[in-house]
C-alpha cells in the first residue's frame, strides 16, 4: 500500500464517550498522536486512533474500538469526531469495518540539543548524499538535529560543512505538518561516505522490513507497524511530523536521529529516523521514520552516490 499523503493535524482526542469499559482519563493524556492504517498484534491491516499514554505506561495498547461500521462512509464520519480533519478518500473497501485505539508512549527526539549540526558523540547522525540542484553536494539529517541555518556542521571535530537549509517543528506553524529534515552542503574537499554505501530511493510499506544505519546502533532491523499521514512531534505539544512509518521494534536510541532508514532485502532507502522510543529491557520500544520522499520533495534535492 502506497503511503498516505493526504496529512491532517492530530489534535485532542474527542471520542472517549464512545469508548466503554475504560477508565480513559486514568489510561492516556488524551493527546491524538495519529490516525492512520496499522497492522497491530497480528490484526489485518485497518484504520486506528493512536494516543499517547501516561508516562508510566511503557507498552503499547490496544485500549478498545469503535465500530463495527457497515461502510467507508460511517468511517470517515467516526474518524471527523476524533480528529479535527480527515480526508474523504482516507480509507478504501479493503479497510476493515472498525476503528482500532491503540495507546502508545510518546515519541523522544533521539538527539541531543546544540546549536550546530554535529554526528558522531552528539547529537545525531548524518543521512543520504544528495545533490543540490543538480551541482552542489550534500547530506541529509533530521531538521532538529541541525535546526540552524548557516551553522556549522561537524563529523566528530571535523568542520564538514554548513546547514544550508531546515525544516522541523519549532519553525512551522502550530499543527501544520512539516519534515523534520536538513541539508548539510559539504565542503569542496569533503567524502564522508564510501561508495559501496549508497541505497537507491524506495517507498516503505506496511509490513515492510527495515534496518536503520545510526551512529549509535546500527544495523537493526523490524517491521513497519503503522502508517500515518501526521503524527505528534516531541519538539513541540502542538508540533506535527507529516507521513512516517513506525515500527514494531525500536532500531534506533539516542543520538540516531537523521539516521537513513533502509528498506530490506531490496536495500532501498525509505526515509530518516526522526524521533522514537528507544528500547528498555521490558519494552520493546519504537521508531519513528519519516517518508525519504516526502522530505525530498522540501527542496530540490535528489539522492546521489
Amino acid at each position: 500500500m502506497e503511503m498516505i499523503r493526504d496529512a491532517f493535524p492530530p489534535g485532542q482526542f474527542l471520542l472517549s464517550k464512545n469508548l466503554q469499559h475504560w477508565d480513559w482519563e486514568k489510561v492516556t493524556t488524551g493527546r491524538c498522536l495519529g490516525v492512520g492504517l496499522v497492522r497491530f498484534d497480528e490484526h489485518p491491516l485497518h484504520p486506528a486512533v493512536v494516543v499517547s499514554l501516561q508516562t508510566d505506561k511503557k507498552h503499547k495498547l490496544p485500549l478498545g474500538s469503535i465500530g463495527p461500521f457497515h461502510d467507508t462512509d460511517d468511517v470517515s464520519r467516526a474518524l471527523r469526531e476524533v480528529s479535527f480533519t480527515v480526508a474523504d478518500d482516507y480509507f478504501n473497501k479493503d479497510t476493515a469495518n472498525k476503528i482500532s485505539i491503540i495507546g502508545m508512549p510518546s515519541p523522544r527526539l533521539l538527539s541531543l540539543p546544540g546549536l550546530e549540526a554535529r554526528c558522531g558523540a552528539t547529537p545525531g547522525t548524518y543521512g543520504a548524499r544528495i545533490l543540490i540542484n543538480d551541482s552542489r553536494h550534500g547530506i541529509l539529517t533530521a531538521g532538529h538535529v541541525a535546526p540552524n541555518e548557516g551553522a556549522p556542521a561537524y563529523e566528530g571535530p571535523r568542520l564538514i560543512g554548513t546547514v544550508s537549509a531546515t525544516r522541523h517543528s519549532k519553525i512551522t506553524a502550530p499543527g501544520t505538518p512539516t519534515a523534520d529534515i536538513a541539508i548539510i552542503e559539504l565542503l569542496q574537499q569533503v567524502n564522508t561516505h564510501p561508495k559501496e554505501q549508497f541505497f537507491p530511493e524506495g517507498t516503505g510499506e506496511d509490513g515492510d522490513l527495515v534496518k536503520s544505519y545510526g551512529a549509535v546502533t546500527t544495523g537493526r532491523t523490524s517491521k513497519i507497524e503503522m502508517i500515518l499521514p501526521a503524527f505528534g512531534d516531541p519538539q513541540e505539544e502542538t508540533g506535527v511530523l507529516g507521513n512516517v512509518m513506525l515500527t514494531t521494534e525500536a532500531i534506533s536510541t539516542f543520538g540516531d536521529s537523521g539516521a537513513i532508514a533502509v528498506q530490506e532485502p531490496q536495500a532501498r532507502i525509505i526515509g530518516h529516523v526522526v524521533a522514537g522510543v528507544p528500547a528498555t529491557s521490558d519494552y520493546e520500544g519504537y521508531s519513528v521514520i519519516q517518508d525519504l520522499r516526502y522530505q525530498l520533495n522540501q527542496f530540490s534535492a535528489r539522492l546521489t552516490e
